[in-house]
């Protein structure tokens, strides 16, 4: 992350196997249950009658590959359907016709249900804010020359560190915000004073940042698989994205993950007429995502930037992480097989 933060001593539930990562006090427990709970119980408030529970046939989920392709590489569907358009949805809405309340819950209840489980995951890192995890499952897991490429550093190199001690990778980090120049921190970990963004230039602060395109073509690395290709660049994240797609970046990107900021605070970006039509907007840039052959293995809703939004009084968190596999990898996987 490009900005200063408060880093608070808890430890990530692990959603898919019911588990906490690691001791935590009893207060930050009590604190996050209760955020938690509430979120849980608002969800509900504001549908006016919108039914969000129907399924889309397996194979949308997906990409083709059998329930037996997926359980050989550790992997089992979940039936969490891929984002469809946000204005169809079975239901005919769009931005100009939610209200901006029916739009924030749809939004939250759309991208976070994980679509695909991942048997094998592993948090590397710190186990709170700059740790991430990693799904190790099948031909997901770093074997042999791996390279992972992590965005918005904030000085905490842990996760950077642990990928390369643990699966001796390639790691290149970046971070335009930072007081440090260039320089290779250690075997495996190469820093570059250089941020994520859609187009090549240098901010009003002075930073230098690139296209996802761009960088791979100055590393050499156009035509080599990102084992792990990691973000957490304070709202940049839905400028970057889209460029990613539109220049096929990511077509040899085999998981992601990233933090989205969906704060009260920066929700009119690029002109939006209505919170609705904003909404609209970031849902599209992750359904584009999926259509690039993602699904999402996890999300976590960050604890700790809570607040209750003026549209529906729910209790919500600025801040979400996701993280996805390259389906298309395991299909190519498979039919290289045969």
């Amino acid at each position: 992350m490009y900005t200063a933060i408060v880093e608070i001593p808890c430890a990530p539930y692990d959603w898919q196997f019911g588990r906490m990562a690691a001791p935590v006090t009893w207060q930050v427990i009590f604190i996050s249950g209760v955020f938690m709970i509430v979120l849980f119980l608002q969800r509900y408030q504001y549908h006016d009658n919108i039914s969000l529970s129907y399924l889309s046939p397996p194979s949308a989920v997906t990409e083709g590959l059998s329930e037996a392709q997926l359980l050989a590489n550790g992997l089992r569907l979940t039936f969490a359907e891929p984002l469809q358009p946000f204005s169809l949805n079975h239901l005919h809405y769009s931005a100009e016709t939610l209200t901006d309340a029916q739009a924030e819950v749809r939004f939250y209840e759309l991208v976070t249900p994980h679509q695909i489980e991942c048997k094998d995951q592993i948090r590397l890192g710190n186990i709170g804010d700059g740790g991430w995890d990693m799904c190790v499952s099948g031909i997901y897991n770093p074997h042999g020359y791996c390279l992972v490429y992590s965005f918005g550093i904030n000085n905490d190199f842990t996760f950077d560190d642990a990928v390369g001690d643990q699966y001796h990778c390639e790691v290149h980090s970046f971070d335009p915000s930072m007081k440090v120049d260039d320089h290779k921190r250690n075997e495996y970990v190469n820093f570059h004073k250089l941020g994520l963004l859609n187009e090549d230039k240098i901010t009003r602060s002075g930073w230098k940042v690139a296209t996802l395109q761009t960088i791979q073509d100055n590393l050499s690395h156009s035509q080599t698989v990102i084992d792990y290709l990691k973000f957490d660049i304070e709202y940049s994240e839905w400028a970057a994205l889209p460029n990613m797609i539109a220049t096929g970046s990511l077509k040899n990107v085999k998981q992601m993950s990233f933090e989205i900021h969906i704060g009260q605070f920066h929700l009119k970006q690029r002109g939006a007429r209505s919170y609705a039509e904003q909404y609209e907007w970031w849902y599209e840039i992750l359904r584009m995502v999926e259509e690039q052959g993602f699904r999402r293995y996890l999300s976590h809703v960050n604890p700790a930037t809570p607040y209750h939004s003026p549209r529906t009084g729910m209790a919500l968190s600025c801040c979400i992480e996701l993280y996805y596999v390259n389906l298309r990898f395991l299909e190519s996987s498979i039919n290289n097989n045969k």
